[in-house]
């Protein structure tokens, strides 16, 4: 007697380990974005933090100020920064800081960061949050209509970002 798979019994296998691969792909990848996700929430409450207490301490940013000299107390995790101080980059994403004043006196009165997650090329999504005297203004922005972005931007959206 022979005792070898037939061939129906072996593409029933090969069609079940594809039906399987079909759901759990997608599954991961929105896990991995997620943790991806959980980088920048670390980085932006250390913004927040930052922001805090350089208020607290100056009662505004100081004139010339860079994004990098109002992180000097607290530290962003996981990247290195450019030679101009506007930029901390890491793996996954790239945070652009810029320090203006929209009154027009000598210091500066407001820090917008630009977070962008992107693959090369293209962003799959970009988060801005915005610190205006008293005010904070936190976006998700889905610029290049990705399913990776819907995702983020609908989750983000109940925690108060707009």
């Amino acid at each position: 007697m022979n005792k070898a798979f037939t061939l129906i019994e072996l593409l029933v296998v090969v069609l079940i380990i594809g039906i399987l691969s079909a759901i759990a792909l997608p599954q991961y990848a929105k896990a991995v974005e997620k943790a991806r996700l959980a980088e920048a929430m670390t980085n932006i409450k250390a913004i927040e933090t930052a922001v805090k207490e350089t208020l607290l301490s100056e009662g505004s940013f100081p004139a010339g100020m860079k994004f990098k000299d109002v992180m000097s107390t607290v530290e962003l995790t996981g990247g290195s920064w450019n030679d101009a101080g506007t930029t901390y980059t890491t793996r996954n994403f790239k945070y652009n800081g810029s320090v203006s004043s929209s009154i027009g006196g000598s210091d500066a009165d407001e820090l917008f960061v630009e977070i962008h997650r992107d693959t090369g090329d293209n962003d799959l999504y970009r988060l801005d949050i915005g610190f205006y005297h008293n005010r904070t203004s936190k976006g998700c922005y889905n610029d290049g209509d990705t399913a990776v972005g819907t995702t983020v931007c609908a989750n983000l959206a109940g925690q108060g970002w707009s």
